[in-house]
């Protein structure tokens, strides 16, 4: 049988770096013993490829029977990230580099020219932890509108896998939100979390959890619900090599510390300098100060939409005229929108041009590319992690060394004011003291005048009990659907909550604009159909139904895709739905509305979403309302 380290030079045409490749030769141990009782943790930084061996793993494990399981389901926390890996893991089969038997599919909402795997049945799924998660509690993602569902299919396939949680826990809202109500957000995915866990472990599912920014104190949560007594492992890149002296308490773990010299060689090359704690309107003077560098390229990072697209509107007029690129992308613009962004800084990453970035948190996982310049909007530490790993990201020739600014702030109320007060203080200190910052070296550095990102963040956590915020109602109510329940029990629970990940539940959108128009043939037509989707959560639809969406009398217009074209069409029904929900939980909106849509099918006709008043979607700007 093949191995994984093999593998991994063929399909990927470069060695693993060494966490990677510690990680490999455990599951290679892990295969030849027929052992599927383990938890691994790997911990690496921002840009160290570690979502590249999960495919390496997969095509492993189709080639011949084994104990580790029929499949890899990598799960991630955005959808943009499902659809990029997806398609990069076709490219390598195309290629002939992947088991020709290896299938591939993805899950997610608005994937469009993917193979969308509900069922999780293909040998590798790329899904987000939404889908996942209503997977395994029986409340199947192709089936939520219906009572009794085949919930037993993707629970196979889950039970059967090798499970894989890529920055799972980093999901953020773009929502508006009290300090209270975030609390109460983060704790349903925090808890469903460890249902999860708790529920794969008692199934002896083997599992891998990948991040760059996991305290400790939320790795001995986790390992609190890792039913069975399976060996642990943390596997950490480190500055050191060796088994670490550091002991996780609650269990026996083999915490292994990996030393990348090549990897640290390039961090510290490129380390971005932390320039200090700017105000927001010296944002345009330090832009101005970098564009007499012809090649730079900058990313700006705020809380909101609505701060992001103002920035953006600034800059288009104070640098008008200017030979430098302005593109902005967030989670209230279009599917093809975000795309086609994507693809205009692809165009500029090895140009010598510059290029300005402006975006909202979907950046930090979702936005695989490399800046020099990044002004940051204040934030909890682990998102300004996230944020720095945008920037001296690849080995190339800069004009100037990577850099970041912090603008003053509390957090915009997107997250908790007290993290962000902590962070911003502890900046401070650092800039004052003038100690170097260490954004990709994990090790807990902390010396007088250096200190890593990893000594940081575990000072800043260390009195946070991660426990405490676990819902002993929501956890136990999810264990006993694992354990006793069937489909309506899981539903009557599934609707009252929305989702058992998001406060809110997410509802597609359309910002198709014409009423109707004709195409080659249907593929076609569905593609510029799913183009022009977006997600908005169910109280943010509820709360503004009447201003952004295409009314008119008592109708509301739906998006329908029918033989070869695109058409709006009126709906009485949708109306009176979104018109009833004033006084009713606004989750109530996902689940009577699609029922309303989907009655388009009975005439032939796919319906993607209802649509949305022209006047509140600006191409290249997105959605105007927050």
């Amino acid at each position: 049988m093949p191995d994984t380290l093999d593998s991994f030079n063929r399909i990927c045409g470069y060695k693993p770096r060494a966490a990677v490749k510690c990680l490999l030769e455990i599951v290679d141990a892990k295969i030849e013993e027929e052992d599927s009782d383990f938890v691994i943790f790997l911990s690496a930084p921002t840009g160290y490829g570690k979502s590249s061996c999960t495919l390496v793993i997969a095509d492993v494990l189709a080639r011949s029977p084994n104990a580790l399981g029929e499949r890899l389901i990598h799960i991630l926390p955005l959808r943009a990230i499902v659809e990029d890996l997806y398609h990069k893991a076709l490219k390598k089969k195309c290629e002939g580099k992947l088991y020709n038997l290896l299938s591939i599919g993805a899950q997610a909402m608005h994937l469009f020219d993917v193979d969308k795997s509900p069922y999780l049945m293909p040998r590798l799924t790329y899904t987000t932890i939404d889908s996942f998660v209503h997977n395994l509690f029986k409340r199947p993602i192709a089936e939520l509108d219906r009572r009794h569902s085949h919930f037993d299919i993707p629970r196979y396939s889950i039970y059967s896998s090798l499970v894989v949680f890529d920055e799972a826990h980093l999901f953020s809202s773009e929502t508006k939100l009290k300090d209270e109500k975030l609390i109460e957000q983060h704790d349903r995915m925090l808890t469903s979390f460890a249902a999860t866990i708790k529920a794969l472990r008692e199934a002896h599912v083997p599992i891998i959890v990948m991040t760059a920014t996991m305290p400790d104190r939320y790795i001995e949560t986790l390992i609190r619900y890792c039913h069975g007594n399976p060996e642990i492992y943390i596997i950490e890149e480190d500055v050191k090599e060796g088994e670490s002296e550091e002991v996780i308490s609650l269990a026996d773990v083999k915490r292994i510390r990996v030393k990348d010299e090549n990897f640290q060689e390039l961090a510290i090359k490129n380390n971005p300098i932390f320039e200090g704690i700017i105000r927001e309107e010296d944002i345009k003077r330090v832009i101005l100060n970098y564009l007499s560098q012809k090649d730079v390229k900058i990313l700006i990072v705020r809380n909101t939409v609505r701060n992001a697209i103002r920035t953006f509107k600034e800059l288009k007029e104070e640098l008008k005229g200017k030979d430098i690129a302005i593109l902005m992308i967030h989670g209230k613009m279009t599917t093809g929108e975000r795309l086609k962004t994507i693809r205009e800084i692809e165009k500029y990453e090895n140009k010598n041009s510059g290029v300005i970035l402006i975006g909202t948190q979907v950046i930090e996982a979702g936005v695989d590319k490399d800046f020099d310049i990044l002004i940051s909007d204040a934030t909890v530490f682990t998102s300004l992690i996230q944020r720095a790993g945008r920037i001296g990201r690849r080995k190339r020739k800069r004009s100037i060394q990577p850099s970041l600014y912090v603008i003053e702030g509390h957090g915009d109320g997107v997250y908790p004011s007290y993290l962000v007060d902590k962070a911003m203080n502890m900046l401070r200190e650092i800039k004052r003291k003038n100690i170097k910052l260490l954004w990709r070296i994990p090790t807990k550095i902390d010396m007088q005048r250096t200190i890593s990102y990893k000594s940081i963040l575990e000072k800043l956590y260390e009195d946070i009990d991660y426990s405490k915020l676990i819902k002993k109602g929501l956890l136990n109510a999810l264990l006993d659907i694992d354990h006793y329940f069937v489909g309506p029990e899981a539903k009557n629970l599934q609707e009252k909550l929305c989702s058992f990940v998001r406060e809110n539940g997410l509802i597609a959108v359309s910002a198709w604009k014409r009423d109707r128009e004709s195409f080659k043939d249907n593929h076609e037509a569905l593609e510029e159909g799913c183009k022009s989707l977006l997600a908005v959560s169910s109280s943010f639809l509820k709360n503004n139904w009447r201003k952004i969406l295409r009314v008119h009398e008592n109708s509301v217009g739906v998006l329908v895709c029918k033989e070869n074209s695109l058409e709006i069409v009126m709906s009485q029904e949708a109306y009176k739905i979104l018109e009833g929900l004033n006084e009713r939980a606004s989750c109530v909106l996902l689940r009577e509305l699609e029922r309303a849509i989907r009655k388009f099918r009975k005439e032939r006709a796919l319906p993607l979403a209802v649509t949305l008043n022209p006047k509140f979607y600006e191409e290249g700007v997105g959605l105007k309302v927050e």
